[in-house]
């Protein structure tokens, strides 16, 4: 029997979120304010009930922003957000079946399925 101790074991992530408040990481909270801070003063500019109504919706976005991404979680939304927008601007190439790269490829794989052929008929 192996002995190892690493053997099979599958390492956790296990640093925990430093919370102020319940469901609150010290993060978003600070930045609840900030927001609030910021909002507060740009929202003067509205006035009156849409000044409540701006600083709601840019809560609501921090919040949302922050948050856990859903096809990575160990990420949050903004980057996952981000790097999607990227891939939209990045420079699409389709490679047809007469580009050089192509015709590599089949090459390439032609030469793959020859030896692994020339590998069966030796060990036989």
């Amino acid at each position: 029997m192996n002995d190892d101790i690493s053997a099979g074991v599958i390492p956790k992530k296990t640093k925990a979120t430093t919370t102020v408040v319940k469901g609150l990481d010290a993060t978003r909270f600070f930045g609840v304010i900030g927001v609030i801070v910021v909002t507060n003063f740009v929202g003067d500019l509205f006035g009156g009930v849409l000044k409540f109504l701006f600083m709601g919706f840019c809560v609501a976005v921090f919040f949302v922003l922050t948050s856990k991404s859903p096809s990575n979680p160990t990420q949050p939304f903004y980057l996952g957000l981000v790097s999607f927008i990227k891939y939209l601007c990045r420079n699409k190439t389709y490679y047809g079946t007469n580009s050089e790269q192509y015709k590599k490829y089949e090459e390439n794989k032609e030469n793959a399925k020859n030896k692994k052929k020339k590998r069966k008929d030796s060990s036989k």
